[in-house]
């Protein structure tokens, strides 16, 4: 969640079920021949979509830095792994996805997030340093990785902004920082 929406850890821990919709967008049929192509009664030859033309993505809502909301879209890989977070029942639509130990009202707090994902790391063996056998993984690691390979897949910089709700561009470059080496304690590698 944290690398597939680019959340911070705080915005990650507060998302209740009911933040999370599935949204389905069917192309439109047009005018093309293709294989996949139906004729309609009028004698056009129409393009008829498939199930496997239909993509599927999670909108998250959430309240980022300053108070500031904002639709974070979740793409077809990330909604593959996710998916079953918007399919809970009605009862549970105002449960935390991240509920305190204490009480399914309130949500876990920050530090714990950090801890888990510090722990879940250290468990998968993902950056672990050898002297403390503990993982150095952080969770903004994850949003500082997702903004890199957005930026490396095309995204330009005004989308990859608005994505990770920052208020200023200028903020939006230091996440996409081009010499990994240099700024390697910042970046995770995920395939």
């Amino acid at each position: 969640l944290l690398y597939f929406g680019a959340l911070r850890v705080h915005e990650a821990c507060k998302i209740k079920y009911k933040d999370i919709e599935l949204v389905t967008n069917e192309p439109q049929k047009q005018r093309i021949y293709a294989k996949k192509t139906y004729k309609h009664k009028n004698g056009t030859i129409m393009y008829a979509p498939t199930a496997e033309d239909v993509q599927e993505s999670l909108e998250i809502s959430v309240i980022g830095k300053g108070n500031r909301p904002r639709k974070v879209k979740v793409g077809a890989r990330g909604t593959k792994y996710l998916r079953h977070l918007a399919s809970v029942h009605e009862n549970l639509q105002e449960n935390y996805v991240f509920p305190s130990v204490k009480s399914d009202k309130s949500c876990i707090s920050t530090r714990t997030g950090r801890r888990w994902v510090q722990t879940t790391c250290t468990k998968m063996n993902i950056m672990v340093d050898e002297f403390t056998n503990r993982s150095q993984v952080t969770p903004h690691m994850f949003r500082h990785t997702a903004a890199t390979n957005a930026f490396a897949a095309g995204a330009d910089l005004m989308t990859v902004s608005e994505f990770l709700g920052h208020a200023s561009v200028q903020t939006t470059e230091i996440y996409l920082h081009g010499d990994k080496k240099k700024h390697a304690s910042s970046y995770i590698s995920i395939h």
